[in-house]
């Protein structure tokens, strides 16, 4: 009986200390990235510190720890994959003007007026703002609650993975900064000042030079893309949706109000999400096949025919409408049918 007991303790000793010994590394990681500035990485690192942590508790196989790491190299270096490489500089077309022409059709410029809006509570804006950089604490705990499930962590980590590098490959279809990039972005986001979106409304969409320092990661949104991965992923616990929803429309509202992408850009967000999702069985085949053509549709749109929507706004408002609504019927169908 000693022996067993001894034999049945070494492996849990040795996990218990190798989990203390990651997360310790993790946590102090993390409190070096928000100490000097790097949120993002700061909260890949509470994200990969969770998914340990949940590990030793769930005990499955050794693999599943992969994604603490991933988590936490991607943000440590994901400026290689979205800004050019050392030793190039200068400036490059990109289409912001054709998507902030085209978000006219709703009626005003949405990013400018949600940031206006937004910018009278301090508080909210500090929301705001720890939702869009806490992103990667969110994708870290929702994989982590994975993790009991022996066959759903792979499913999971595969959706999360499959948006980042299908999304980098997807940005260039459509080179897109966001408002904050554009002239006008310091005056309309960054000072005190409300900015009026009818005069930053180009009277015609054409191609606009920006330094290649800024990335190319409007079109899609692939942050709104994660959040709803984040809420689909754990839909059916009614406690997690009522977490996921309210950090979803934070995210929408956060990436408008900071000018870090136009309203197309989450309509095609909407459309995005469903492909990935079809790793974790929430799309089938039919969401598959929406998401891609959806996408490339508002790619198209906006890039070929951006007058076809600002002369006329109810198809812009009807696009938008079925962009949002039937991903989340695609969603809740998939549900109902599996129930």
């Amino acid at each position: 009986m000693r022996a067993q007991r001894n034999g049945s303790g070494r492996p849990l000793t040795f996990r218990f200390c190798f989990v203390a010994a990651c997360a310790f590394c993790l946590f102090a990681f993390a409190t070096y990235s928000f100490v000097h500035g790097s949120r993002g990485v700061g909260y890949a690192s509470l994200g990969a510190t969770a998914i340990c942590c949940a590990w030793f508790w769930a005990r499955p196989d050794l693999w599943t720890l992969t994604p603490a790491g991933i988590l936490v190299l991607f943000y440590s270096y994901r400026a290689i994959f979205l800004t050019p490489p050392a030793g190039v500089s200068g400036e490059a077309p990109t289409f912001d003007l054709y998507a902030l022409y085209v978000d006219a059709a709703f009626g005003t410029q949405p990013s400018i007026w949600v940031h206006n809006l937004a910018a009278r509570s301090t508080p909210l804006m500090a929301i705001l703002q720890v939702t869009y950089e806490g992103l990667p604490l969110a994708l870290g705990i929702a994989y982590a609650a994975c993790l009991k499930d022996s066959r759903r962590p792979l499913r999971v980590f595969a959706a999360m993975f499959f948006t980042a590098v299908i999304g980098v490959l997807c940005y260039r279809l459509l080179p897109v900064c966001g408002p904050a990039y554009l002239p006008f972005g310091d005056r309309c986001f960054y000072s005190a000042v409300a900015c009026l979106p009818t005069s930053v409304t180009p009277a015609a969409p054409r191609m606009i030079d920006i330094d290649l320092a800024w990335p190319r990661n409007g079109m899609p949104s692939l942050h709104l893309a994660w959040a709803l991965l984040v809420w689909w992923v754990h839909r059916k616990n009614r406690i997690a949706s009522l977490v996921a929803i309210p950090f979803v429309f934070l995210t929408i509202l956060a990436t408008l109000a900071y000018g870090e992408h136009y309203l197309v850009d989450l309509a095609a967000g909407f459309c995005f999400a469903l492909i990935p999702s079809a790793c974790i069985g929430e799309s089938g085949l039919f969401g598959l096949s929406f998401g891609a053509l959806g996408y490339l549709i508002w790619v198209a749109l906006i890039r070929y025919r951006p007058e076809l929507l600002v002369l006329h706004p109810p198809l812009a408002w009807f696009a938008l409408l079925v962009s949002v609504a039937v991903p989340l019927c695609v969603v809740h169908s998939s549900r109902m049918k599996r129930q």
